[in-house]
């Protein structure tokens, strides 16, 4: 299991200067423990937090399909992680939350309104609904369609971010809330 060490220190709510992950296979341990002590001698820092998921991993409750939490680019798909089981699941990973800090930016910036980006969104789907080949040929969506879908990343709604699988509307939504 491979935690991403932003994503740990965000869910524990660490303040951190520098941060790694590292695989030696075997000699991992070793070397976390040598690279502290070489970090705490070279100030770069005061505190350091070695961790590992250790052995044995633990096992999900009932298999699941990753496939699903994958296509959104999260750092750890797997169970037990505090990602893929509260992040993951609501869209709220990779390029949303992006995307959504810098759409507040520019909305606290410039003042635009809600409408207008929502029309972006709408006015894209009008050049794929042109298209034969493209994932939403033929769903049309409005203004009022992005406004009304769910918010998944304040202030993105769903029908506004990245959305990787060909599925249909209702199949992309039913997907987002399992």
């Amino acid at each position: 299991m491979v935690f991403v060490p932003a994503t740990i220190a965000e869910y524990c709510g660490w303040s951190v200067d520098f941060a790694e992950k590292m695989d030696l296979g075997g000699a991992t341990a070793v070397g976390m423990v040598w690279r502290a002590a070489a970090a705490i001698e070279l100030g770069v820092c005061e505190v350091v937090v070695c961790a590992t998921t250790g052995q044995p991993r633990p096992q999900a409750p009932v298999p699941r399909d990753l496939s699903t939490r994958m296509m959104y680019g999260a750092s750890s798909m797997e169970w037990g992680s505090p990602q893929a089981e509260f992040d993951v699941p609501y869209g709220n990973v990779a390029q949303n939350c992006g995307y959504a800090m810098y759409a507040q930016r520019y909305h606290d910036l410039y003042g635009w309104d809600e409408r207008g980006r929502a029309k972006i969104a709408a006015d894209q789907r009008v050049s794929a609904c042109a298209n034969p080949s493209a994932v939403f040929h033929g769903q049309p969506i409005t203004v009022d369609d992005v406004l009304g879908s769910r918010v998944i990343a304040a202030p993105l709604h769903l029908l506004e971010i990245v959305m990787r699988r060909q599925t249909t509307l209702p199949e992309t939504d039913r997907l987002l809330r399992s």
